[in-house]
This record gives C-alpha cells, sequence and structure tokens, in this order.
C-alpha cells in the first residue's frame, strides 16, 4: 500500500513513519509538496492534517478530489473543532493517539469501495 502523509508538525511525521513502517509511506510537510507528489506517483491513501500554513488540509481535499482517484484521511488534532461538519470529507477523525487506532481507521478506509 502507497500512502501520502502531510502535515505541517515533523514530529506527527515522524510518530507516522513508526507506526506505518510496513508499508510504502511518503511524507510532506505542506499541501503544495503532497499535490506535487500526487501528479508524479500513484497513492493508495493520502492522510492530510486538517490544519497547515498556506493551506489547509480541507482546500487539500477539495482540489485532490478534483483531480485524483484516492482515499483521503482527514486529520486534526484540535478536539474543539468539531470534524463531523466537514459534510463532503467522508473519512475524517481526531488523531489517533495509537498504532493500532490508526491501522483500524485506515483499514475501514481500505475496505470502503468510495474514495
Amino acid at each position: 500500500m502507497k500512502i501520502l502523509a502531510v502535515d505541517d508538525d515533523k514530529n506527527y511525521l515522524i510518530i507516522l513513519e513508526k507506526w506505518l513502517s510496513g508499508t510504502h509511506l511518503t511524507t510532506v510537510d505542506n499541501a503544495f509538496d503532497a499535490i506535487r507528489e500526487l501528479q508524479k506517483n500513484r497513492y493508495d491513501l493520502v492522510i492530510a492534517d486538517i490544519y497547515m500554513p498556506e493551506m489547509s488540509g480541507i482546500k487539500l481535499v477539495e482540489y485532490i478530489k478534483k483531480k485524483f482517484y484516492v482515499k483521503i484521511l482527514i486529520l486534526t488534532n484540535d478536539h474543539t473543532y468539531n470534524i463531523n461538519r466537514l459534510e463532503n470529507i467522508k473519512h475524517k477523525y481526531q488523531k489517533p493517539n495509537s498504532k493500532s487506532e490508526l491501522l483500524e481507521i485506515i483499514e475501514k478506509i481500505i475496505k470502503d469501495n468510495d474514495k
């Protein structure tokens, strides 16, 4: 499985690299690099943070949905953010606190036939 993770929090990207060590994971720290990566390579899943400078994860997801066929998981660490208000984004979660939580979320997304 090829996963692209985009998050401006480099520490979280390091955590994802540890948790997803059995996958082909590419990490970038901004939305524009994520777009460039998607233009060059095919991915099965994009994991994006909601809050990023220059282009938010929400705007990135909107762009990706128009240009690419890939499953998307959007995450936030902001527990005050009502993630359910993102009606046009199917797979949205608070950032998981453990590897097992993240793997369970990814498994649900991969089994889902919709992008």
